[in-house]
């Protein structure tokens, strides 16, 4: 009869002790800043990143097409852009532009970024500063990035079609259009 409430003692005992060193991720601090000219190189890194280039979650340009991509980017005042922060590193960029499916999302994490839910708290922060503009918005995303359609999903954006296209390498594939209606 003794010997039942030793063993339960024990156990709950190692329990506490396995609770206690269990190590649970924590929520990273999740910023959005206007875009300067000094988040370039890393912004630019993260879109060469041989992974998500491998992905084709993002069109590709070399360094020179990026910079002068953005540098038009920087200079239109109709393009809304944001860097993403966490914990004080450039996780990011998030824009609202106007396109050919009217007013579009692009979102751009680095990798070391992924699955940490700052895509998700970006998009909240984003969607919060959009929530002036009329009409709805809408994102593409290569059929298969999941992960990136889920983050739009969860933030009420709807599939509204799929479209074939040849990225910049010569491969066919579809990307999905997405929808948020206006709020």
């Amino acid at each position: 009869g003794s010997a039942i409430p030793n063993i339960r003692s024990a156990v709950r005992g190692r329990m506490r002790r396995m609770m206690v060193s269990a190590t649970f991720p924590r929520t990273l601090e999740c910023t959005l800043l206007p875009v300067q000219e000094a988040d370039l190189p890393a912004l630019y890194a993260f879109q060469d990143d041989p992974v998500l280039r491998s992905l084709r979650v993002v069109p590709y340009r070399n360094r020179e097409a990026f910079f002068a991509k953005w540098k038009a980017v920087l200079e239109d005042h109709e393009v809304v852009k944001q860097t993403i922060w966490a914990d004080g590193q450039l996780a990011g960029s998030i824009l609202c532009f106007h396109g050919e499916h009217g007013r579009e999302l692009n979102i751009l994490l680095g990798r070391a970024y992924w699955s940490k839910g700052i895509g998700s708290a970006a998009l909240t922060q984003f969607l919060a500063q959009l929530a002036h503009l009329k009409g709805p918005l809408t994102a593409r995303v290569v059929e298969h990035n999941t992960a990136s359609i889920r983050l739009l999903e969860k933030h009420h954006f709807s599939k509204t079609s799929d479209t074939p296209f040849t990225d910049a390498e010569g491969n066919s594939l579809f990307e999905f259009v997405l929808e948020r209606p206006e709020p």
